[in-house]
């Protein structure tokens, strides 16, 4: 295995790339909605598969890539896998999928898996634990996200609201790099 040098795998070094490009995808997102909202395309999701899968992917790559020479490819992986699903979903007729977003997710946490392990077969050959992570970690994750509908439960008070459902959003970057870390954990160790 070729390093990028000498650093080891850690759980927080992971978690820490996976929230900061969870918060850059969450930037990324506001921005391609206001462009895509501007030149008229509207009732799409794709874009959020785009936002949250670049900003995710080239933070990992960035981490990784101290700890082991993987290619750029972990980054577009990352954005094809999310966004590929949610387009597909998009263009289907109104009605067809119920709960488009979940499955947009599902199936995207799938095609990540599936895209970056063939990055990580290079690595360790339990890559295909990958895949389970991916399915597991990117719905948990975005599961975080949905909980905002829920507050509305705890609190009226509209300042406390806006902080609960800010933390709750970003606590889907702490999920996910926790979640997919424990993963890649196990298959470095084994």
């Amino acid at each position: 295995m070729e390093t990028g040098n000498s650093l080891t795998f850690s759980l927080v070094r992971w978690t820490r790339a996976t929230f900061l490009g969870w918060l850059a995808g969450v930037v990324l997102i506001l921005i391609l909605s206001s462009l895509l909202d501007a030149i008229g395309i509207e009732h799409m999701q794709f874009y959020l598969g785009i936002g949250i899968g670049a900003g995710v992917g080239f933070m990992q790559w960035l981490m990784f890539k101290r700890i082991v020479l993987i290619p750029k490819n972990w980054m577009i992986f990352s954005v094809l896998g999310l966004s590929i699903p949610f387009l597909i979903l998009d263009l289907l007729p109104e009605g067809i999928v119920q709960h488009k977003i979940a499955w947009s997710i599902l199936l995207g946490g799938l095609a990540v898996g599936l895209l970056q392990r063939g990055i990580l077969k290079n690595f360790s050959q339990h890559a295909n634990l990958w895949i389970v992570a991916c399915l597991v970690a990117w719905p948990l994750a975005v599961l975080t996200v949905f909980a905002v509908d829920y507050t509305k439960y705890i609190t009226s008070v509209s300042w406390a609201l806006a902080i609960l459902n800010f933390f709750l959003i970003l606590a889907g970057g702490v999920v996910l790099g926790l979640v997919s870390g424990i993963f890649l954990k196990r298959m470095i160790k084994t």
